[in-house]
């Protein structure tokens, strides 16, 4: 469905709420402050790296606020990841970015009031870990000597890799003394091809995962648990950018899940099929449901579009709702563009009052290479008419990369998106899943 770049930017183009706010020139000197001695004090920033279950303190990030009046205050961050930002509130809207070189950079635009400080950013591969703390879970299904087989149960598992004998999987995992070990699923589909039929589920605790290799057996009920339908129907818009023709005109599969704790991290498990019908002329597609009844029925299915090759924005909906009848409907988009002609005047146009948040990403377009800047607008800020803001000193667009070599271009693209009330901050660590994220086409390569 999504083109490969897109598709990798769909679920990472996430926001936080955005009403409006216009930006600052580029005119005039910055000011470089020290306002550690401040009546009010500002923020305390925190950088958090690694996966939710496993976060460590972001060391050496530089961290830069400024604002509309040209003052600049700049730090770094301690061993701890902390940095006292004593920046006077009542001087913002802020924009505060936090980078290191080999790590995504993270923007907050526009930050006035309350803020907690813990900012997320992503580094590059961690080392492999010591064998002391790296073992290994043996699994296998009963009455399935060949789980190879087209038929044979998933295992929803972080990366296991087949075993030894064709009857069993491996998967390695570190020992994490205390944390619960979490549940073992199978899932049984007609066959190995996405969009198959669901046959039967089972779910067993996991055993306890100590400091050597474990083995265990699971068995899939009998009878097999029933498969319940639904229909939900997804409206589109019949004006602005998302219509219809974004979706694109032909139907396919799309994936309905669970997510599954084990070992302190939650994996994407599939629950049924989805099969997509394309929007009819008035703008409403259907989801088909095929999935588990309680208590294995899927918490979401997610539907992307971007088909139409002359598609002005991409993205997808995560319908939360699976009951019967159920209907989604998308706001409007009016305006997502990004306006780029050189790095120094990419400016972002935004118009989408339906949507509670918005975000741009600036990315390397090389393969095998990895990193970004990410930015994000605070509550009561918005994106239109913005220019990205500026990188602490000493960080450059080069130095966000880490891979296999260097790439001398980069694009960007802006995004909108609705958020549940009550949802965490996109740069917080564990951030919510938007219920709907519409991205602009990413604008042309340009020279870093």
């Amino acid at each position: 469905m999504l083109r490969p770049m897109r598709r990798a930017l769909l679920l990472s183009l996430l926001c936080a709420a955005c009403a409006s706010r216009k930006p600052a020139g580029d005119g005039g000197a910055s000011i470089f402050i020290d306002a550690t001695g401040a009546v009010e004090l500002g923020w305390r920033i925190r950088v958090l790296l690694g996966p939710p279950r496993a976060l460590t303190p972001g060391a050496g990030f530089a961290v830069r606020a400024e604002n509309a009046a040209g003052q600049v205050f700049e730090r770094t961050t301690g061993a701890d990841g902390v940095v006292a930002l004593g920046v006077a509130q009542a001087d913002g809207p802020w924009d505060v970015t936090v980078a290191r070189a080999g790590c995504l950079a993270v923007s907050i635009l526009g930050l006035t009031g309350d803020f907690d400080g813990n900012v997320h950013s992503e580094c590059g591969p961690p080392e492999p870990l010591p064998r002391e703390h790296a073992h290994t879970l043996f699994i296998g299904v009963a009455g399935f000597p060949e789980l190879a087989l087209a038929n044979a149960p998933t295992l929803c598992l972080p990366g296991f890799l087949q075993g030894d004998t064709p009857d069993r999987v491996r998967v390695d995992f570190e020992h994490r003394p205390g944390v619960p070990p979490g549940e073992l699923w199978a899932v049984q589909f007609e066959t190995m091809a996405r969009g198959a039929r669901p046959l039967n589920i089972a779910r067993f605790p996991a055993p306890p995962l100590p400091d050597r290799d474990v083995t265990a057996t699971i068995a899939l009920p009998d009878p097999p648990v029933p498969v319940v339908r639904s229909r939900v129907t997804v409206e589109f818009p019949t004006e602005g950018l998302l219509t219809a023709r974004s979706a694109g005109q032909t139907g396919g599969s799309a994936s309905v899940y669970r997510l599954v704790p084990f070992n302190g991290d939650l994996h994407t498990c599939p629950v049924g099929r989805a099969l997509w019908t394309a929007p009819d002329a008035a703008g409403h597609g259907t989801l088909t449901i095929d999935a588990f009844a309680a208590p294995f029925a899927p918490e979401a299915a997610s539907v992307a579009f971007d088909d139409a090759p002359d598609a002005a924005v991409s993205g997808g909906v995560q319908v939360r709702d699976l009951t019967d009848g159920a209907v989604v409907r998308l706001a409007p988009v009016r305006a997502l563009r990004v306006n780029a002609a050189s790095p120094a005047g990419v400016s972002f146009s935004v118009d989408a009052p339906g949507y509670s948040s918005a975000s741009f990403r600036a990315f390397v377009t090389a393969p095998n290479i990895h990193g970004a800047w990410v930015g994000y607008a605070a509550p009561g800020a918005s994106l239109d008419g913005r220019r990205l803001p500026h990188l602490p000193t000493g960080i450059s667009r080069s130095d966000l990369t880490y891979g296999f070599g260097q790439s001398d271009v980069f694009a960007a693209t802006v995004c909108v998106a609705s958020r549940r009330p009550g949802s965490r901050a996109p740069w917080a660590p564990a951030s919510d899943d938007p219920d709907v994220t519409v991205c602009s086409t990413p604008s042309a390569p340009l020279p870093r």
